[in-house]
């Protein structure tokens, strides 16, 4: 199996061992790579070597949970998440697991000491989402968006590796839920299509669109304004990350400033589509030059940092 080059020295400075192991982790990241090529070129540019594996092996367990949640309404089998839910419970409680992806997180839960608590948390959130098909409130959107997405933001820091502030955990609690804002503007061509609205009843009713203007791409000034108003919200939590990773220890802030910069083009992409949003995919839209430049900018000047700090390090 061929992942892009460095991998094995991530791998190795992670500390894994063993051939079977290594296998393991490299069948999990090989699983994001397919799954998510874009989210895994970000772990791999944007994550210190150290840590990749363990980041990996718990984005692989998310890939698994996602496959069998995130679903055409009429596809979703309760049956077929029961039951793999019951394969990592008992998988958490004997330390074992046939598949490779599962021994990769059960090591990176034993390293890393994610707290068994936050994993059946996180299944039971996931239980949770596979009957949502959309929101009445806002209030339900934040729930739902808190019962999975708490827990994997507890799970991020936890691979961090260190003990993380209440500003961190913050910050990093953020990120995720920006993602998700953008990954639903991003998405609500395809989610439509499945069968699930991810904007509330409550916004839809306050700018006057109804689920039918969206499923027809309807370019109306209500739809333009209901789409801006769901991007400005995205936007201000993006603006207060940047603001919070002037704090960030560097490892974090270079992982968060990838993450931001991605969602970020994503943003203009939606919002510069407008009402148009819901006609097709955004994923790759062009980006805005100006704005990329300045970003790979900021991260490359952190990756140098981060890699003169870790060279002082060893030296010492």
């Amino acid at each position: 199996m061929s992942l892009a080059p460095g991998w094995e020295h991530s791998l190795t400075a992670a500390r894994i061992v063993g051939d079977r192991l290594r296998a393991d982790y490299t069948s999990a990241a090989d699983m994001v790579r397919r799954r998510y090529p874009d989210i895994f070129l970000l772990m791999r540019l944007g994550v210190p070597a150290e840590i990749q594996p363990h980041l990996v092996a718990f984005a692989s367990f998310c890939v698994q949970g996602d496959a069998l949640v995130d679903l055409p309404v009429g596809e979703r089998d309760p049956a077929r998440f029961h039951a793999w839910a019951d394969q990592v419970r008992s998988a958490l409680a004997t330390g074992t697991a046939e598949e490779p992806y599962l021994r990769a997180f059960l090591h990176t839960f034993a390293v890393c000491r994610v707290s068994h608590g936050d994993v059946l948390a996180h299944l039971r959130g996931q239980a949770v989402h596979l009957y949502v098909t959309g929101y009445a409130t806002e209030q339900e959107y934040y729930d739902d968006l808190a019962r999975v997405v708490m827990t994997t933001a507890r799970f991020i820091a936890a691979i961090w590796g260190t003990e993380v502030s209440a500003a961190e955990e913050r910050l990093t609690w953020l990120v995720i839920d920006a993602a998700q804002r953008v990954d639903d503007l991003v998405d609500l061509a395809e989610d439509l299509r499945d069968g699930r609205l991810t904007i509330p009843q409550t916004e839809l009713l306050r700018f006057g669109v109804t689920r039918a203007d969206l499923e027809a791409a309807r370019d109306t000034p209500a739809v333009r304004a209901l789409i801006a108003h769901r991007a400005a919200k995205a936007r201000v939590l993006l603006r207060e990350i940047r603001t919070r990773l002037h704090h960030a220890r560097q490892p974090m802030k270079l992982c968060y400033q990838c993450m931001v910069l991605y969602y970020d083009q994503h943003l203009d992409a939606a919002e510069r589509r407008g009402a148009a949003i819901d006609r097709g995919l955004l994923r790759y839209l062009r980006p805005r030059p100006a704005a990329l430049g300045k970003g790979v900018t900021d991260i490359l000047l952190s990756r140098l940092i981060v890699g003169a700090t870790a060279a002082a390090r060893n030296r010492a």
